[in-house]
């Protein structure tokens, strides 16, 4: 399985955006074939000044749920980050075969998650060509998302309508993707397109790692191939813990135990009226495989989403919708022994209102886990909380974005009392975004 993944990546020059979530009068994709190879490369970064409240914010070891957060010291701040500096090439070659590459520059402070500092976030070979008339075939071939975000429809995997996407598909930027085969089968016509995708993937086998050991976050941050996330200081991941031999980060995006997952999914896209599509993913990972660092996590959910356009259709306002629920489990299955079971779901609704360069949205998040093994009084991982979004994004040119947005998160998570931490926390965060695309 190492070798075979191996010889993927090497093959592999480039990513794109989700298959799913474009506005045709935002963005049009060109066709696949051109009479000549075509290569176009992009530069994206998002420049960020930050004002946060007094929660640890996860990625420095806290149980926060926003990207940036109070100090150790328990005092709120002001922050300014290069949030996002992504490199882009896509490689147009013939008759529907092409080849996208997305690189990520972690330009923020070292958190001592042993991240790197350049890492893929994706990279595939895609091919698209007919299969006689409106019928379509398409596929791809390396490392991508699954086609679950209905927010994504940007270059270097952008958000369209907040500076923060909803919890649902902050955790798919986190902790899912796949490195593996998808295939795809189109019915194209001049208003609609019917499609159903089904893929065979590795290298996922963690994930889920992050929801049980910290819960729901909302961001913005991109996970690399190779990247690392900190943990939380719990008693049940420390030196005298039950799972004493996790080591203080996770790496979602890795193989564990040579195993091969799948996800299957289905769309029908009105273009310009309204979008629903379906997923389900099953990593197959055993939750009893270790290999010295990572636990393997049988991770499961289905995802249903929507998105309704009012008006004329191009530039009318939008309702969107999705609804994520699944289960994961890690460890022995004999009774008695350490293991982690427990059922998670969220969902978003959101609402967008585009003013010629001008754009509102308000989102309302909902999340929650469940857990349940025998273990919860040394490894609580219930959690519920929502959260609401409201943003302002202003387009100063075709190529910059000015965006400020609010962000305000209600949790509650028993697990913070193992570390001395009060069970319920209300977050803030208030974000200026400039983002500049070349």
């Amino acid at each position: 399985m190492r070798a075979l993944t191996a010889c993927l990546f090497s093959l592999v020059l480039v990513p794109g955006a989700n298959s799913y979530g474009q506005t045709p009068a935002e963005e049009e994709e060109e066709p696949f074939a051109q009479e000549e190879p075509r290569f176009e490369a992009g530069l994206l970064f998002d420049l960020r000044l930050a004002y946060t409240d007094d929660t640890l914010g996860f990625l420095d070891g806290g149980l926060g749920k926003t990207r940036y957060g109070g100090d150790e010291g328990g005092e709120a701040r002001a922050l300014a980050r290069l949030a996002q500096l992504s490199f882009t090439a896509d490689l147009r070659l013939f008759d529907g075969l092409a080849a996208h590459l997305q690189v990520n520059v972690d330009a923020e402070p070292d958190r001592g998650s042993a991240a790197d500092r350049v890492d893929v976030i994706e990279a595939f070979l895609r091919y698209s060509f007919g299969l006689g008339g409106q019928n379509e075939a398409r596929g791809k071939l390396g490392l991508f998302f699954p086609p679950v975000s209905l927010e994504h429809p940007g270059d270097a995997w952008t958000t369209l309508y907040t500076i923060t996407p909803s919890v649902i598909n902050g955790w798919v930027g986190e902790e899912i993707r796949c490195l593996g085969a998808e295939v795809s089968f189109a019915r194209t016509g001049v208003e609609n397109e019917l499609s159903f995708t089904a893929a065979g993937f590795g290298w996922n086998d963690p994930s889920a790692s992050l929801l049980a050991y910290r819960g729901w976050a909302v961001h913005d941050r991109q996970t690399g191939f190779a990247d690392r996330i900190p943990l939380p200081p719990l008693p049940s991941i420390g030196e005298d813990g039950v799972f004493s031999s996790q080591v203080s980060w996770a790496e979602p995006i890795r193989e564990v135990d040579d195993r091969v997952g799948y996800y299957a999914a289905a769309a029908w896209d009105n273009y310009r009226r309204f979008l629903v599509n379906a997923v389900y993913y099953d990593n197959r990972a055993r939750p009893d495989a270790f290999d010295s660092e990572q636990y393997g996590w049988r991770t499961r959910f289905y995802d249903v989403g929507a998105r309704l356009t009012f008006g004329d259709g191009t530039t009318g306002p939008e309702l969107l919708a999705q609804y994520l629920s699944g289960d994961t489990w890690m460890g022995s299955r004999a009774p008695g022994l350490p293991k982690v079971t427990f059922d998670y779901r969220s969902f978003y609704s959101l609402f967008t209102v585009p003013l010629g360069r001008h754009r509102l949205s308000f989102r309302y998040d909902w999340f929650e886990t469940v857990d349940r093994d025998e273990f919860e009084a040394v490894d609580d991982n219930d959690e519920d909380g929502d959260g609401i979004t409201l943003s302002y994004l202003f387009r100063t040119a075709d190529n910059q974005r000015l965006a400020f947005e609010m962000l305000r998160v209600s949790s509650d998570r028993d697990g913070r009392i193992s570390i001395g931490l009060p069970p319920a926390v209300v977050e803030w965060l208030f974000q200026l975004s400039y983002r500049v695309g070349f």
